[in-house]
């Protein structure tokens, strides 16, 4: 009689226990999803629980006097990504981020079709829909320009992330529309950095529609921006009410003032329970103040 694995005779609760001591080890959890079956499936959900997407941005080689940049589109990650997927299908369901970085137009992000087949899959749980990041690809340079086609409202955010979307996070980004903001009537925290809005795309909502009571904001070099998603300037364009936020953490714009923050503590008024300034002069920071890690 071939001799049992010690494998074979533990339940399989106790080895995902086993697995789950190793959460924070990514290289060990990659070696468990090689070495049995048994383990493939919880490896695969503390690896899969952070995922980025990325396109870059690159010189064109074939003209060196040509300063225009190229850019990569993400299709072969995307492809490795659902071919994983469409092995398991409830993979992504275990997404608690997702990072999507662009240095183009973004039009991937809706017409992508394997990529809008992962969104489809993703945990629709107010509790467990993955914090939404997206990000400029290359920080040194200029702010890469929020996607603006008519398919990303209606193929990627409206169907797929606005009605689900709790935490959100936007990064050296320009002209993002006021209208990311009011359609997400479930965001409770959003956290911001080098962006810019955009006060006339509202995506069809209105002030007096139902828009969501954000609870924390974080943001860092972008005061004109909080001033346009609040309304404090202007408070005539739709905004979000700044009565229900109740934290919020910022950093200096170098020496100068946070021209923003007055009104903003003003019209937040008695909601506010947690005020944090960061000094980015004095305190070491890990890449930036919006450090996705820290938000787990």
């Amino acid at each position: 009689m071939p001799q049992k694995s010690l494998v074979d005779v533990l339940f399989q609760e106790i080895i995902d226990e086993i697995i789950d001591r190793l959460e924070n080890d990514k290289k060990s959890l990659i070696s468990c999803t090689r070495t049995c079956r048994a383990f493939l499936p919880r490896a695969q959900s503390h690896i899969f629980r952070y995922v980025s997407i990325a396109t870059h941005r690159l010189e064109d080689c074939d003209d060196s006097d040509n300063e225009d940049m190229i850019t990569a589109i993400p299709t072969g990650r995307i492809k490795a990504l659902s071919d994983v997927v469409k092995k398991r299908p409830t993979l992504p369901r275990n997404f608690r981020i997702l990072n999507l970085e662009i240095s183009d137009d973004g039009a991937w992000l809706s017409k992508d079709v394997n990529f809008i087949s992962i969104m489809t899959l993703l945990d629709r749980s107010k509790e467990r829909f993955p914090v939404i990041s997206i990000t400029g690809e290359n920080l040194d340079l200029p702010g890469v320009r929020f996607p603006n086609q008519p398919e990303f409202r209606a193929r990627f955010w409206k169907p797929l992330v606005a009605p689900f979307v709790t935490k959100l996070v936007l990064n050296h980004l320009e002209n993002v529309p006021i209208g990311i903001f009011l359609t997400c009537p479930l965001l409770h925290l959003l956290k911001l950095e080098h962006i810019s809005i955009d006060t006339k795309k509202t995506f069809g909502a209105t002030q007096a529609g139902s828009h969501p009571q954000l609870e924390t904001l974080e943001f860092y070099q972008c005061s004109e921006a909080v001033d346009d998603i609040f309304g404090l300037v202007n408070a005539n364009k739709p905004h979000l009410n700044p009565r229900f936020l109740r934290s919020l953490e910022l950093s200096p714009q170098g020496r100068g003032p946070i021209d923003c923050l007055p009104r903003l503590m003003a019209a937040a008024g008695s909601s506010l329970e947690n005020l944090v300034i960061d000094d980015i002069e004095c305190t070491e920071l890990n890449n930036s103040t919006l450090s996705l890690v820290q938000m787990f």
